[in-house]
């Protein structure tokens, strides 16, 4: 339970990170 709770924290973070890298990226092709 710890393991899994400690990795969907790690990951949580880097996927908004990523979302937002997209977007930006998005608005600086268009």
């Amino acid at each position: 339970m710890r393991s899994r709770r400690a990795h969907a924290a790690g990951v949580l973070p880097f996927l908004i990170l990523l979302s937002c890298y997209l977007v930006i990226l998005s608005k600086i092709i268009r």
